[in-house]
């Protein structure tokens, strides 16, 4: 076989041998059809830095933030990587799966010693676990366990008075919270006033009332009953 010619032009006579090429290939997205996975490439520590360019990785228990999922590089004169996690339980009882975390860190372009990746920070995604805008003073059914999730947001109002509110949960499963507030009429300070307080206990899938206690105070005399008045109307998970 003979290739000869200038450059950017080949000629060719004789036979070749079809073969696969293993390697970056230039190209632009209005070119390029897909970005291939350069496999599972442990992650980049130090000062390594990713291919030039865009490209993609597998993770699989080699070094990032969760033990499954994709990463996307993106390589000039700084670096990015983008960590796409996914659930690595499946579970075949249900008809959407789990979503996994995201991730995020870079590396600034200076060329001198210690420069190194920064730590990975998280993105955060919601998913409405509970929704009901009437509200329930009883126990909360959740469409995905706490555990799943790194904080809950739970929204809930006063059944007497519409007053709104929400609490934020770290680390909810397992986790006790209280709601609490007073409230008094705005016409006349003869009119009763009241005051809640409610204990609520986040396991697993469910939200359920763990202690409780709702007072009626009128001119100095006060009634309490062990009635929970709060209503839970719905649920946020992050993760």
């Amino acid at each position: 076989m003979t290739i000869s010619g200038k450059s950017g032009n080949v000629n060719v006579k004789g036979n070749i041998t079809a073969t696969k090429f293993i390697g970056p290939l230039q190209g632009n997205a209005d070119t390029a059809s897909k970005i291939n996975t350069r496999g599972t490439i442990t992650a980049e520590a130090g000062t390594t830095k990713p291919l030039s360019g865009l490209s993609m990785q597998n993770a699989y228990n080699n070094g990032y933030p969760d033990a499954y999922g994709n990463v996307l590089n993106l390589k000039g004169s700084g670096a990015s990587q983008l960590f796409l996690g996914w659930m690595g339980a499946v579970n075949t009882s249900s008809t959407s799966a789990s979503r996994g975390r995201i991730f995020y860190r870079s590396m600034r372009d200076y060329t001198g010693d210690g420069t190194v990746w920064s730590s990975w920070g998280q993105i955060f995604t919601g998913v409405t676990l509970y929704d009901n805008s009437s509200g329930t003073t009883g126990t909360v059914t959740l469409s995905e366990t706490a555990a799943n999730f790194s904080y809950l947001e739970i929204y809930y109002f006063s059944d007497l008075n519409n007053d709104y509110g929400s609490v934020r949960i770290a680390s909810p499963n397992g986790k006790k919270f209280r709601v609490s507030w007073n409230e008094m009429s705005k016409n006349s300070l003869n009119t009763d006033s009241y005051t809640f307080g409610t204990q609520f206990q986040v396991n697993g899938t469910s939200i359920s009332v763990y202690n409780t206690a709702y007072g009626i105070i009128n001119l100095g005399n006060a009634t309490f009953y062990k009635e929970n008045r709060t209503k839970i109307y719905k649920v946020i998970g992050y993760r």
